[in-house]
C-alpha cells in the first residue's frame, strides 16, 4: 500500500515535492475518505490542483520513471540511450544534477522506504530501509553497495559484483528471486500511471484490463444494453441495426474471453 511517493529535481521540479496519502487527525468525512493499513491512516484518494504548466502532471511523470527504472532497468542496461533523467533546468544548483525518487509503502504490515537517484549515465545511490527501527537494509552509493547482514541477507556479495553502474540493485535481487525484493517489485508492477493527456496509454492499460480480468469483462458485458438507450430515443432503423451489430460483436468477444 503506498503512504508517499517524493521526488527533487525532475523536469519542473526543483525543490523536493511529496504527494502524501497519509491522513492527518482532522475528522471531517473521516468515515467517507480514510481507511486503515498496519495502524497507519491513509487517504482513498487525493487531489492535485494549481495552475496550468505549473508541474502537476510532472508529478505523475516522475512516478512513471520511478517504476520503469525498477521493471525495466535489467533490460535496458546494454542500450545505448541515456537514463531518463531530466533534471531541472533553470538552476545552476541543480544542472547536471542526479533526479531523486523515493516511495514509502507497506508490505506485509511492514513500512519501507525505497528510492534512488540517477543522472543520464548510471544509478548514483540507492538505498531501502524498514521504518521500525529506522533499520537501513541496504544503501547504495555508485557501484559501492553496503547492506545490513543481519536483517537483509538478500544481498549477497555476488549479486552486488553483478550489478552494474545503470541496473537497480533491487531490480537484480527481484530476478534472482529474493522474497522482499521481488515482493517490492511485484507491488510496484501493480501500480499504473494514467493519463488522458496520453490516449494511446489510457487505451492499452483499458484493453488490457478487460482480457485478464474476469469481473471487468463480465460486468462490461452485462452493461452493454446501454446501447439499447440509442434505439429507444430514436426511430431510425439505421442507429437501431447499428447498435444491435455492435451490441453483439462485444457481447461474442468477450464470451469468448471469458466462456
Amino acid at each position: 500500500m503506498l503512504i508517499n511517493f517524493k521526488v527533487k529535481n525532475f523536469r519542473s521540479i526543483k525543490d523536493e515535492v511529496c504527494l502524501d496519502l497519509l491522513a492527518t487527525h482532522d475528522e471531517t468525512m473521516q468515515l467517507e475518505s480514510v481507511f486503515e493499513e498496519s495502524e497507519n491512516p491513509l487517504l482513498k484518494s487525493i487531489a492535485i490542483y494549481g495552475a496550468n504548466a505549473s508541474g502537476k502532471s510532472n508529478i505523475f511523470k516522475a512516478f512513471a520513471v520511478f517504476r520503469m527504472m525498477i521493471l525495466e532497468s535489467l533490460i535496458r542496461s546494454n542500450l545505448a540511450n541515456d537514463l531518463p533523467n531530466e533534471y531541472f533546468k533553470l538552476s545552476s544548483e541543480t544542472e547536471n544534477k542526479p533526479s531523486f525518487f523515493e516511495m514509502t509503502f507497506i508490505i506485509n504490515d511492514e513500512v519501507y522506504i525505497y528510492g534512488f537517484e540517477i543522472n543520464r549515465k548510471k544509478v548514483c545511490k540507492e538505498w531501502l530501509k524498514k521504518e521500525k527501527g529506522n533499520v537501513n537494509l541496504f544503501c547504495r552509493d555508485n557501484l559501492e553497495i553496503k547492506s545490513n547482514k543481519n536483517y537483509f541477507k538478500e544481498a549477497s556479495s555476488i549479486l552486488k559484483k553483478q550489478t552494474s553502474e545503470r541496473v537497480l540493485f533491487l531490480s537484480v535481487l527481484a530476478s534472482n528471486n529474493k522474497p522482499l525484493s521481488k515482493k517490492i517489485v511485484e507491488f510496484i508492477n501493480k501500480m499504473n500511471y494514467i493519463s488522458g493527456a496520453e490516449r494511446g496509454g489510457t487505451l492499452d492499460f483499458s484493453f488490457n484490463q478487460f482480457l485478464n480480468s474476469k469481473y471487468i469483462g463480465s460486468s462490461f458485458i452485462s452493461s452493454l444494453s446501454i446501447f439499447n438507450v440509442f434505439s429507444y430515443l430514436t426511430s431510425s432503423k439505421e442507429c437501431m441495426a447499428i447498435n444491435l451489430s455492435l451490441y453483439n460483436f462485444f457481447q461474442k468477444v468477450f464470451s469468448q474471453l471469458y466462456h
